[in-house]
């Protein structure tokens, strides 16, 4: 297995809604992070809500069916996605990134 090798995973929404999930890159976590983080005081703070929707923006790959209405993948059409459907995707990136290497695919 190749490190360098995309992870996916794919998120079947029901009635012809699939979404493509592929695992951050480091860098790609990294950067989830540090949207997600802020200074208060002296400490830092890690925002868990913004670092979910943050890791799912960069895992988001392609998504087709009839509830996407033909929309791009864009950051802002993902975090226009229902509640429900975005927390679905968030857990399942969440999970995906946070997986060894065996995970996906």
């Amino acid at each position: 297995m190749s490190f360098f090798t995309p992870t996916t995973k794919v998120v079947d929404l029901d009635g012809g809604n699939v979404v493509v999930l592929r695992k951050p890159t480091f860098a790609q976590y990294a950067e989830a992070q540090s949207a997600a983080t802020k200074l208060i005081g002296e400490n830092l703070q890690l925002d868990w809500p913004r670092l979910r929707i943050e890791v799912l923006k960069r895992s988001v790959q392609t998504w087709e069916g009839p509830g996407f209405e033909g929309q791009p993948v864009t950051p802002e059409n993902i975090g226009a996605l229902p509640w429900e459907v975005g927390n679905k995707l968030a857990e399942a990136a969440m999970e995906l990134a946070t997986a060894g290497p065996e995970a996906g695919n």
